[in-house]
């Protein structure tokens, strides 16, 4: 949403206000600092332990009241979290217009990923707005009986975002002066398989010899105990804090390649010509299907190891993206200026 918020701001369009509900929070101003972006209204939603219901209704109660003193005349949701849900059904309550950035995205699946899934199905029936990141995106909504003038193919916002955080002068640190891989795991319906996926990516960059790969944890507490349990010292895999999403962007263009179940992630690995290897059983991004460099390996331990040990023989940059090119930032921003 960044690359959004700061065309809009060049626009001088003052009155485009950012709320955050403070989820994460010490990786989101981290974020929006590198940005330089500061948020106009921050929530305190987050609780540890809470469920999904005890989440949903903590936003739709705050977000509700702060809608209830801006007021604005849109509100703009992106991608699939129940952050974006809650906000959009609290705006829809109060007959505001919602408009969906990463509309149209589906695995046919409704618990694959897992609430997402029906996160953004449930967006598309509540906004008068869809940017849908390419035409198969549109052709989803259009078969939901979204209406083709409410859907504007836009591109996608991630490679804006890359756009800006580029820096090259950006060197890997010392620790990964070789060939390297970058591991990103964090999604609910995975929590439950942690151990076995963990035990595959141990296994699997330790039988690839020469391979190191850094792993930036997840702040979820069960996340990190699983993982300090597994990836203990000298196995390879070298465990650290999130990352500033700079470091973390700068450290993608040089890795050989991505190990995750991140959806962001999967855009920004595909963009860059990286090969991905996939802790899924199917993508949301479909256009990611015709991408060679893609590897969906599934939960299963020794499915992990054989595609980290392939991924190692022929890991090499993959030229032909499938995610399209900058500027949907712009486009988005002058379809808002003249909504």
């Amino acid at each position: 949403m960044c690359p959004i918020i700061l065309e809009l701001k060049k626009r001088g369009i003052r009155d485009a206000l950012l709320l955050s509900t403070g989820q994460h929070k010490e990786m989101l101003d981290s974020a929006l600092s590198d940005l330089s972006i500061k948020a106009d209204h921050s929530l305190d939603i987050m609780k540890d332990g809470q469920t999904l219901g005890e989440l949903t209704g903590r936003l739709l109660f705050e977000v509700g009241k702060a809608l209830d003193s801006i007021r604005p005349e849109t509100v703009v949701v992106h991608g699939d979290t129940t952050t974006a849900f809650a906000s959009a059904l609290s705006a829809f309550y109060r007959g505001i217009s919602v408009a969906h950035v990463e509309a149209g995205l589906r695995t046919g699946n409704i618990n694959e990923p897992f609430p997402e899934e029906y996160n953004r199905r449930a967006i598309a029936l509540l906004a008068s707005i869809h940017f849908a990141p390419n035409d198969i995106a549109r052709r989803a909504l259009l078969s939901e009986g979204v209406r083709k003038e409410d859907i504007f193919v836009t591109g996608n916002t991630v490679i804006d975002a890359l756009e800006h955080t580029f820096d090259p002068s950006f060197v890997p640190p010392r620790e990964l002066s070789g060939q390297y891989v970058i591991i990103t795991v964090h999604r609910r319906e995975n929590l439950k398989h942690l151990s076995e996926i963990f035990m595959g990516i141990k296994e699997g960059i330790e039988s690839a010899g020469s391979m190191q790969a850094i792993y930036p944890m997840h702040k979820n507490p069960a996340v990190r105990a699983i993982a300090k349990t597994v990836f203990k010292r000298n196995c390879g895999v070298a465990l650290c804090e999130p990352m500033s999403v700079k470091t973390f962007h700068n450290l993608l263009r040089k890795c050989s390649f991505v190990i995750t179940d991140s959806g962001g992630v999967q855009e920004e690995a595909a963009y860059l010509g990286k090969p991905i290897l996939l802790l899924r059983n199917c993508t949301e991004r479909k256009e990611l299907l015709s991408y060679s460099g893609i590897k969906i390996a599934g939960t299963e331990k020794n499915a992990i190891i054989r595609a980290i040990k392939d991924l190692a023989l022929e890991s090499q940059n993959n030229s032909c993206s499938p995610i399209g090119e900058a500027g949907a930032s712009g486009l988005i921003a002058s379809i808002l200026e003249n909504y």
